[in-house]
């Protein structure tokens, strides 16, 4: 049984897995970069201006659709928020205390828990075809992650909650936005996220950044463009296909943090990287082409 509530077209389905790809590439990116912006400011800070940089993408994008919400979807728009800033929160939490790699790889970790989640929370049970692909992309997410003489540190038991969140994140993500406003949806998500984002700094009293901080390239390619983009681009997409086939897209997203972490930190790039990442596309082609 699918969790998508009628028949995908070809078109919808490859649309859908495109902007679901897009979305690993540019969170990708948000590793290594998050990682060095989190050496200058505290996480709370970091939250409350990369979501209010999203927010300020989003509501003229938006415009008067919010009012067109019911109250349920308010309720289930909190939820999600609630989901969404908390995995990344631990993400933000446990990145400076581990490598940009790692904590990618650590995230994906996500993906073997979302068939479980969904049989849970939607009822539903993934075909042969999705379990074959979840268990490559575990495979290959095995190969990247574990190495000899590997030490788990705190910063990767942190990470390990995001992984815990985002699974459920995903699969409520088809659950409530299935028929929904994708537009709608993500802003007023990323309207919650800003609130939790600044309540969080004022209670922990963090420094505010400064204008050039919050401007900078850096700051506004995770803000705007991997915090408001990336959200409506996954809200869209898996609106169009299944909880368990976007978290397989997912796990691709280790891949492109290394190559970016190659490319911005030099980070080296070895065959262990190549192995696992090539078992984790393996398991994407499989999901997808068999029925």
């Amino acid at each position: 049984m699918s969790d998508v509530s009628r028949p995908l077209t070809r078109r919808e389905s490859l649309l859908a897995d495109g902007l679901l790809v897009l979305v690993t590439v540019i969170w990708g990116i948000t590793f290594p970069l998050s990682r060095t912006l989190l050496k200058q400011i505290q996480p709370d800070a970091f939250m409350a201006v990369r979501f209010t940089l999203a927010l300020a993408l989003l509501l003229p994008v938006c415009g008067t659709r919010l009012l067109k919400l019911k109250i349920r979807d308010w309720w289930n728009a909190l939820l999600l928020a609630a989901l969404f800033f908390a995995g990344i929160l631990f993400q933000n939490i446990g990145l400076p205390l581990t490598t940009s790699t790692n904590s990618a790889f650590l995230t994906a970790l996500s993906v073997p828990l979302v068939p479980f989640a969904a049989i849970w929370l939607l009822k539903t049970t993934p075909p042969l075809s999705s379990w074959i692909g979840c268990g490559m992309a575990m495979a290959g997410l095995l190969i990247l992650t574990i190495q000899p003489g590997m030490t788990i540190g705190r910063g990767d038991l942190i990470t390990l909650g995001t992984a815990l969140v985002f699974a459920f994140e995903i699969v409520l993500v088809t659950k409530f936005l299935t028929g929904r406003d994708a537009v709608a949806m993500s802003t007023a998500m990323t309207l919650f996220c800003a609130a939790f984002g600044w309540i969080g700094c004022w209670a922990m009293h963090d420094s505010l950044p400064t204008m050039a901080f919050a401007l900078s390239i850096p700051m506004l390619v995770v803000g705007v463009l991997a915090g408001g983009g990336t959200l409506l681009a996954q809200n869209y997409g898996q609106q169009h296909t299944t909880a368990v086939h976007a978290a397989i897209i997912f796990s691709i997203e280790p891949i492109w943090a290394g190559m970016w972490s190659h490319l911005i930190n030099g980070d080296v790039l070895g065959p262990r990287i190549w192995t696992g990442g090539a078992c984790i596309l393996l398991g994407v082609v499989v999901s997808e082409l068999w029925p």
